[in-house]
């Protein structure tokens, strides 16, 4: 219901404060005649005189007053529907639905732990087999095997290979 009485409110303050100020410019012009008549030598009515102010000139003040305070509690009102303020009126002001929460999953319950068995005798591991050496005759040979030439990590490496002891053997190819 909130969420329908406050931007009537704000619309129909905004409408109000149009029209005083539309009146209280014929106002003046009619005070103004009034007043060059008195000037003139006519007599003027003294409780318009000493009056002050008018009843229109009233309900303009009430209109911009009341359409302050609709802009303002507009404000309020989307600030809190923002999060951005607490609610200074939780009981006139809706508060902003609470955020999701996540919902836990219950945890999964542990399993059963099968009786212990009779311990095995573990047999071991197998041993790793011994990697196959690779064995070259010379370069022709490792250029044709690998395509390329042999570093000092590969199977198969040999000094011989490795004439300027840089670590890489048959720089080049002797195809």
């Amino acid at each position: 219901m909130h969420k329908r009485i406050i931007p009537a409110i704000v619309a129909a303050s905004l409408a109000f404060s149009v029209v005083p100020s539309a009146l209280a410019e014929e106002h003046a012009n009619v005070e103004n005649q009034e007043l060059e008549q008195t000037q003139e030598g006519q007599v003027a009515d003294a409780k318009k005189v000493e009056e002050g102010s008018s009843d229109l000139e009233i309900i303009a003040g009430v209109a911009v007053i009341a359409g302050v305070v609709a802009a303002i509690a507009g404000g309020v009102h989307w600030a809190v529907q923002q999060r951005m303020i607490p609610n200074p009126l939780p009981g006139i002001i809706p508060n902003p639905p609470a955020p999701k929460k996540a919902v836990a999953k219950p945890a999964p319950k542990p399993a059963a732990k099968p009786a212990p068995a009779k311990q095995a005798v573990a047999k071991p591991a197998p041993a790793p087999r011994p990697a196959q050496t690779a064995t070259y005759k010379n370069c022709a040979d490792v250029w044709n095997k690998l395509g390329r030439s042999i570093y000092a990590r590969d199977a198969g490496f040999q000094s011989k290979f490795d004439r300027d002891g840089d670590g890489v053997g048959c720089e080049r190819d002797p195809r």
